[in-house]
């Protein structure tokens, strides 16, 4: 009833002040929040409390930001979401995240004109720049901005055919870009290619010339990935750094700073 959950808030606001330091005790209370239906302006309070101290974790995030995002009506408001968006992706790089931030931005924006197209089109690059290279999840922001794409194809008029072609080659040179990067699930995509390419009057063997080094890399890579996901989590840390330090000796900057991103989100 009312009054036990106020009991439990009030126990779990006191451990938080008590153990300020204490990550897990600030999750509880937030959490207990949000269940047991707080205001949504002490939840944020508590959130906003937990995050002066600590990085929030992805799960965290992703439930604030559905929060607030869920109750946005006026510009101040939207603007708002997508500062905390903003804040959120800086605390890690998360491809759930980033993909909850495209579909909230594409729902305020008016798709048919354009010019916001255009906007829509650069955030799924900065996107792909953040996350394009994770190699189990960032195949997902790749394919969302291809379906884009292509829904856009779809409403080209018959008698437009520059246009058609222009909106062709844009397709055709997002399905190669991904192609040439390592990522799981590639093959489908490259299958996907393939039937669509054949579609436009092309072939089913025009694919990027990196395509086959960029699958090799994703074998290579594969018993890296079973490592961390069958590792009993008292060698997870070892695992994840022998991870870290294959991709440093490859020589390969960005893909290592990806692998440590990833790492500090199970090691915070």
């Amino acid at each position: 009833d009312e009054e036990a959950n106020v009991k439990v808030l009030e126990g779990l606001a006191s451990a938080v002040q008590e153990s300020p330091y204490d990550y897990e005790a600030h999750k509880r209370y937030v959490k207990a929040l949000r269940q047991k239906g707080g205001p949504l302006e002490c939840v944020r309070e508590a959130r906003e409390g937990m995050h002066s101290l600590f990085p929030l974790d992805e799960e965290l995030w992703l439930e604030w930001v559905e929060d607030e995002s869920s109750i946005v009506e006026t510009p101040e408001e939207y603007a708002a979401v997508d500062d905390l968006f903003r804040r959120a992706l800086q605390d890690y790089q998360s491809v759930p995240l980033w993909m909850r931030w495209i579909v909230f931005k594409t729902d305020h924006l008016r798709i048919e004109e354009e010019s916001e197209r255009n906007k829509l089109r650069d955030w799924f690059e900065e996107a792909i720049t953040s996350i394009g290279l994770h190699l189990t999840q960032g195949k997902g922001i790749w394919d969302s901005y291809i379906a884009f794409e292509r829904r856009v194809l779809e409403e080209v008029p018959p008698n437009s055919p520059e246009e058609r072609r222009t909106q062709v080659n844009r397709i055709h040179s997002i399905y190669r870009r991904m192609l040439s990067v390592p990522l799981q699930g590639m093959e489908s995509g490259a299958e996907e290619y393939r039937k669509w390419n054949l579609e436009q009057g092309g072939n089913d063997t025009d694919l990027p010339p990196m395509y086959v080094t960029s699958l090799k890399m994703v074998e290579e890579r594969q018993k890296w990935e079973e490592r961390i996901v069958s590792q009993d989590p008292s060698g997870l840390l070892a695992a994840w750094k022998d991870y870290i330090a294959f991709e440093r000796a490859k020589g390969d900057l960005i893909r290592s700073q990806c692998i440590y991103e990833r790492a500090v989100k199970q090691y915070p």
